[in-house]
């Protein structure tokens, strides 16, 4: 994590540097520009749709209200013009809520500090992200660090809140079914990786491991964006029960060996009441012998 009391330098577009080093150091460390790749994991997902029914032509309500008319209207003064025209239409938005907790990386911005100096200091990301995907077309011509037919987007601080936003698009098919599945209730989470033109330390791009949490800082409040790849996990995945493999017999035999089944007797089975019944007379019998032999005997 970045210290916010450090200063930085504009170098050119590409490097920012130190602004306060030491002296005995050969040169101040930089922070380098290149396209920093995010990893995003959406699970409250929301459908935004916007419908267009009507449009109002501007153009022709603001001579309207200066009493001017167009240079090539020719038409009667007096003549009511149409402003309100049809215009149906529909554009569709996948929305969500990310946790920066939930994000390895930590995203900064730049902040003016000294203009002449070209100084800046670091403002960070705080509390979420808000995502949303989009079918907007495609680049027509090449811009940027995008070539020609990139599904381009933007990632931008909401001034003074410092929330981050990340506004990304995908073909219109893609989106169709991505909507669908929400709908129907079959999306658990989307995993997005997400690239952004943004700033790294020149000391962690050499040490750092690819699963280390790094420190990306985009200059100013906006920069360019693009969805690289994205996978969705499936409700019915994570509801499938598990099932345990078939248990396997030993190798040393080949068929298992049969289990002795031993056959506990019913208790009525063992106990019969007219045994009972000789077995209490002959001890009456025992009893009246062994009186008769004790009285005898006196």
């Amino acid at each position: 994590m970045i210290n916010l009391e450090k200063r930085f330098k504009f170098k050119n577009r590409n490097v920012f540097i130190e602004a306060d080093f030491r002296e005995d150091v050969s040169r101040p460390l930089e922070w380098r520009r290149s396209i920093n790749s995010i990893d995003i994991e959406a699970k409250c997902l929301v459908i935004k749709e916007h419908h267009t029914v009507n449009e109002l032509d501007y153009a022709a309500r603001g001579l309207l209200r200066t009493g001017l008319r167009a240079a090539d209207d020719n038409s009667d003064a007096h003549t009511e013009k149409e402003y309100i025209k049809p215009k149906p239409g529909l554009r569709r938005v996948i929305s969500s809520r990310i946790s920066l907790d939930d994000i390895r990386d930590s995203i900064y911005r730049t902040v003016d500090e000294d203009q002449d100096e070209k100084i800046f200091s670091l403002a960070r990301a705080k509390d979420y992200i808000d995502l949303s995907i989009t079918d907007d077309d495609p680049l027509e011509e090449a811009g940027a660090i995008f070539a020609a037919g990139v599904h381009n987007g933007h990632v931008w601080f909401e001034d003074d809140e410092e929330r981050l936003t990340i506004h990304v698009s995908v073909d219109k098919d893609v989106l169709e079914h991505l909507v669908t599945e929400i709908k129907n209730e079959k999306v658990a989470e989307l995993s997005l990786r997400i690239a952004i033109d943004s700033f790294s330390y020149e000391v962690d791009d050499f040490v750092r491991r690819w699963y280390y949490p790094r420190d990306l800082v985009i200059e100013g409040s906006m920069a360019h964006a693009a969805l690289e790849s994205f996978s969705i996990v499936s409700n019915a995945y994570g509801q499938q029960p598990l099932i345990e493999p078939p248990t396997e017999p030993d190798d040393e035999t080949d068929e298992a060996e049969p289990q002795t089944q031993i056959h506990q007797p019913q208790i009525n089975n063992i106990i019969d009441i007219t045994q009972l019944r000789s077995i209490k007379i002959a001890l009456w019998m025992i009893a009246v012998v062994l009186a008769a032999i004790w009285i005898s005997g006196k």
